[in-house]
């Protein structure tokens, strides 16, 4: 956590990491969405390799009628990290992931889905780093499977050992529809292993949301 750009550095062997949206809500012109308590669930396989569960507990949304909310899908990967995972240098990893119809209440695309991530980072000084994330998938739209493609860019700059920030160019392609996003956050590390983080997502395309607020924290057990 955060960003929509993905981090290629697995959990350490044996250990356990919790990445947790405390909370999320979004509004656009399609309507308003929030989430609570979605977690990512990862455990450290081997060196380089971890496995993950990503649940939604609580989703919900208002498109203009009523709203519905309940459980959401759940997605399950596994991470693999080439290059970089002792932290010296640059990083590159390639994330598989299945996600399974487990929403409840229209929640969720009610198909399996499925797709690969590969994604990489590098430092430019002591205080700076870039991080990039490519994808694509096959997900479903009313039960015919469409593909879906996605990027961005991430910078991110260390004020303090504790404090960071970032700025991050994304966008999601699906049927010639494009959802760009500029997105802004910060990070607090509270220790070594416990950080805060907080942020907004600013659409600048149609296809996206207007604006995405979160607020998250994530543990290494």
């Amino acid at each position: 956590r955060p960003g929509n750009t993905e981090s290629p550095i697995s959990v350490p062997a044996g250990r356990w990491q919790l990445e947790t949206e405390i909370g999320g809500y979004a509004h656009g012109s399609g309507g308003k969405s929030w989430s609570a308590l979605q977690s990512d669930i990862r455990y450290g396989l081997a060196d380089g390799w971890d496995a993950e569960a990503i649940v939604s507990p609580f989703v919900g949304e208002d498109a203009g009628g009523d709203p519905e909310s309940g459980f959401g899908d759940t997605t399950l990967r596994l991470r693999h990290t080439f290059v970089g995972q002792d932290g010296d240098g640059p990083a590159f990893a390639l994330i598989g992931f299945v996600t399974l119809p487990t929403a409840t209440n229209h929640q969720g695309d009610g198909a399996v889905e499925g797709g690969l991530i590969g994604t990489g980072t590098f430092s430019l000084n002591d205080r700076d780093g870039v991080t990039y994330t490519a994808g694509a998938a096959a997900v479903s739209d009313q039960g015919r499977y469409k593909s879906d493609v996605f990027g961005g860019v991430n910078l991110t700059h260390q004020f303090t050992d504790k404090i960071a920030a970032y700025g991050e160019l994304f966008a999601d392609r699906s049927e010639g529809q494009a959802a760009g996003t500029i997105d802004v956050g910060a990070t607090y590390l509270c220790d070594p292993r416990t950080q805060l983080d907080a942020g907004v997502d600013l659409g600048i395309t149609h296809a996206a949301d207007d604006a995405r607020f979160f607020l998250g924290w994530a543990h290494l057990f």
